[in-house]
């Protein structure tokens, strides 16, 4: 189901076959965390990781933290390991998570 959180809509990832490691923002991730919460789900556990990223422009961030993020696709659940960059940037998700 989608939701509509400040105008965006939150619950999804974005396939990115050139993404080397699942990213998802902070304020994306506390937009799922809200969409978890009305639906009595469990927030998922911050876990201490850092991950050096590069972006194509040039600019560089090291991050401390990464989440597991529970998904279901149709019937199937897991959880997808990501990295929590700053900002609203969306669910990536990775070659190794596809």
């Amino acid at each position: 189901m989608r939701r509509r959180v400040s105008g965006k809509l939150s619950g999804f990832g974005v396939l990115d076959s050139g993404c080397g490691r699942s990213i998802i923002g902070e304020e994306t991730l506390h937009d799922f965390e809200k969409m978890w919460e009305e639906r009595g789900l469990p927030k998922p556990a911050w876990i201490p990781e850092t991950n050096h990223f590069h972006y194509g422009s040039g600019e560089q961030e090291t991050i401390r933290f990464a989440v597991k993020i529970l998904v279901v696709l149709g019937t199937k659940s897991g959880t997808i390991r990501a990295a929590a960059v700053k900002g609203r940037a969306p669910l990536l998700i990775s070659r190794q998570a596809l």
